[in-house]
């Protein structure tokens, strides 16, 4: 290939590129901006990491590059993160978990998304990660707003026992102590108990 040749090759080859360079670069500047913590990575089959992005300021990527999760911090949030991905990678099916680890600070909790990441010919070929740092956002909801330990629940009305003693349905209760909204339905079962004409017609 003479030098003239050789030069139109890399010049359409850089037509090419250069777009993906740049989209890449736009997306590191979103990520770098965005008011979480986004980390984003692929892996194997075997769930070795082949790219890393933006992890914990505690953890290199390139220290991490060829381990599994396990390999770099043995812990429960790792097991799950493992088994998350396992499942991803044997079902070929996309899946989320929030999942929580131990780190030198504290604990912290993210939001993880894992989808098969396949190969020209579909073939399973890894997963990509995409896991999003909500520890600041499940810290914000007050203690007295989470609900926790053992409720005393009223085996036929269902009516909770609140810590002054007094018995409240269900609806009040969680308004009173949680930060949850409640928006009514209704089941197929009681549909079906309750309204036989509509749950016929509707089925």
């Amino acid at each position: 290939m003479d030098s003239k040749q050789s030069r139109k090759k890399n010049s359409k080859h850089s037509k090419i590129t250069q777009p993906l360079r740049e989209g890449e670069k736009k997306i590191r500047v979103a990520l770098q901006s965005s008011s979480q913590a986004i980390e984003v990575a692929h892996m194997d089959r075997e769930q070795r990491y082949t790219f890393i992005y933006n992890p914990h300021p505690d953890f290199c990527a390139e220290d991490s590059l060829g381990k599994t999760d396990d390999e770099i911090n043995f812990n429960d949030g790792t097991i799950k993160l493992r088994m998350l991905k396992k499942k991803v990678i044997e079902s070929g099916m996309g899946a989320q978990e929030i999942i929580s680890f131990p780190v030198p600070d504290g604990t912290r909790s993210y939001r993880i998304s894992v989808e098969p990441l396949r190969d020209d010919s579909g073939r399973i070929k890894g997963a990509t990660s995409v896991s999003i740092d909500i520890t600041g956002l499940t810290m914000a909801v007050p203690d007295d707003k989470r609900l926790s330990g053992i409720l005393p629940l009223c085996s036929y009305c269902k009516s909770i026992r609140n810590g002054q003693g007094d018995w409240e349905n269900v609806d009040e209760y969680i308004s009173n102590h949680t930060e949850a909204k409640i928006s009514h339905g209704i089941c197929p079962e009681c549909m079906q108990e309750h309204h036989p004409a509509i749950y016929t017609k509707l089925s």
